[in-house]
Formats: C-alpha cells, structure tokens, sequence
C-alpha cells in the first residue's frame, strides 16, 4: 500500500494481509494544505486556491479499506475515505456554521474539491445563508448564489473557507465534467452550538448521482 503527496515530495509504502492494519502519519505540515494553527483563531482563512498536489493518494496492489483520522491534542475526527470509482460529478455540501461573529475569531466551516483526472472543470455555487460568504483567489467575495467555475488537475485541491457572521456553506453546490471527490467540515466547531468545545469536523461527501 502506497501513500504519496506529490507535491511535497511525501512517499511511503507499507505491506500488509488480510485483516491487517498498516498505519501512515503524518505530520499537519504534509496532510494539511494549511493550518492557521493553534493560538491563531483572530486570523481570517486564506482565500480559496488550488493547492497543486496537495491530495493524500493511496493506492494499493489489492483493494483495501481506508479510513482517515485527525487527531490534535484536544479534538480529533476522521471519515471512510471513499475508492474513486465511487465519486461522482454532483454533490451538495454538508459543513457546519461558523460558531462566531467573525469579530475576535474565525472558525470558518469549509468545503474541499479534489481532482482524480487532468483538466478537471468544476462550477461552485456558494449555498448558506446571507451571511456566509466566501473570499476567492482574486480578492473578491463569493456571496450566496454566486457562482465560480475552476480547473484541476490530477491530485490538485481546491479548498475555500466560510467567512462572515456564522458563516455555513451547506447547501452550497459543486459540479463537475469529471469525477471528483468532495471534503467537508469545520475547523473549530461547537457541537452543540451553545458548548464552546472547538472540535475539528471533517467527512468525505457523497455525491448526488
């Protein structure tokens, strides 16, 4: 079984039998395409970007299951990492609300695409409510029902961060011409919303088709 992370010239193999398991780690510099760290809520998210070979790729000689997990000293979370040929050209996002005013701290819901195939083109329709917003590459702020239309390549992410007042980008709309594979969730999250916990969310997204 192979992990690698192109563009960060990451690359381990590990070998293992039937009802094994093997285990990678990672440190947050190579699974994340940026933290903004502990001690650092007061600091907006960075605009939407395609962060190029930036996607965590497995592959393995026989089929294996995969599961993801994220652990930090206080919260941790983690998915069932889907095989490609189940992703789709449609989803609809499922994050989770900014808990804050967006004043003192952000802890931006967030949503993730990831490319499988080259010149992958996707549109992106910002879902919410009319407080969440999105800042995108150029400067300029996505708000809800706009629209933008990108291209990835192969191992490519496209990560975009909630901003404004209790910003949630559920409900927000991503199509595609290829298959890729969507990545959700919330970087600080109160769950419930009125117990300040700060957890960490995060789900591979199933897609509507």
């Amino acid at each position: 079984v192979t992990l690698e992370i192109k563009g960060k010239n990451v690359k381990k193999t590990l070998t293992t039998i039937p009802n094994d398991i093997v285990v990678f780690t990672l440190t947050v510099n190579e699974a994340f395409c940026y933290s903004k760290g502990s001690g650092a809520y007061p600091t907006p998210p960075r605009p939407a970007k395609v962060w190029v070979d930036n996607a965590i790729v497995i592959s393995s000689k026989a089929p294996v299951s995969v599961s993801a997990i994220v652990r930090f000293q206080y919260t941790s979370d983690g998915y069932l990492a889907m095989p490609v040929h189940q992703y789709g050209t449609n989803y609809q996002v499922a994050s989770y609300a900014d808990p804050t005013n967006n004043t003192g701290q952000f802890l931006p819901s967030y949503t993730s695409v990831v490319g499988v195939y080259d010149n992958t083109k996707f549109t992106f329709k910002l879902g919410g409510d009319n407080n969440s917003q999105a800042l995108i590459e150029n400067g300029d702020t996505l708000k809800l029902g706009q629209e933008i239309e990108r291209t990835i390549n192969e191992g490519d992410v496209w990560l975009v961060a909630g901003i404004g007042a209790f910003n949630d980008l559920t409900g927000s709309i991503i199509n595609s011409d290829k298959p890729v594979a969507v990545y959700s969730g919330n970087f600080c999250a109160y769950v419930p919303t009125h117990i300040a916990a700060c957890d960490y969310l995060i789900e591979q997204e199933t897609p509507s088709d």
